[in-house]
């Protein structure tokens, strides 16, 4: 049975919410803080394929899963060269972020994309997608997307045009 993206984003937010619950207070506010910064610099840096200053964002040990693709990058350099081709494929005109969270000990992200381009076979993407980030020392040092494929139907409930009509 194939899990949509609705149900990996009420997972991941619930399991944010369960690892936050069990450590003090005091730190984990300026954590969360920090970490929030952090992954507001990621989310612009994308929307504006800097990719300098989104590899600043980055652990240098950092580990990439796209698990739809089942792609595994690990370290900064890998990232890099696989974050350049992802934005070939990328129009940030059109791409937006649905909803983003962080939690409260500051240690977990994750973000909800409406992801929109075209490949270089100048086929059409139209992703919904799921990234759920871990944080060490105040960097991402865990990114693992999810992603599915848009249908004409969800589009037309989302508002978004179907390029089918």
């Amino acid at each position: 049975m194939r899990t949509t993206i609705k149900t990996i984003l009420l997972i991941a937010v619930l399991a944010l919410l369960a690892a936050s619950c069990s450590t003090g207070v005091t730190d984990e506010a300026a954590e969360a803080e920090m970490t929030a910064a952090i992954q507001e610099a990621y989310t612009e840096a994308f929307l504006a394929q800097d990719i300098d200053a989104l590899m600043a964002t980055y652990a240098d040990d950092v580990e990439f899963f796209n698990r739809s693709m089942d792609t595994h990058w690990t370290g900064s350099e890998q990232v890099q060269a696989g974050t350049e081709t992802i934005f070939n494929t990328t129009d940030p005109r059109v791409t937006e972020v649905l909803e983003s969270f962080v939690s409260v000990d500051g240690s977990q992200g994750a973000i909800l994309w409406h992801w929109v381009g075209e490949t270089d076979l100048d086929n059409p993407v139209d992703l919904m997608h799921l990234q759920l980030l871990e944080y060490t020392d105040g960097l991402i040092s865990m990114l693992t997307s999810h992603w599915e494929t848009m249908d004409v139907e969800e589009q037309l409930m989302a508002g978004y045009p179907s390029s089918g009509s």
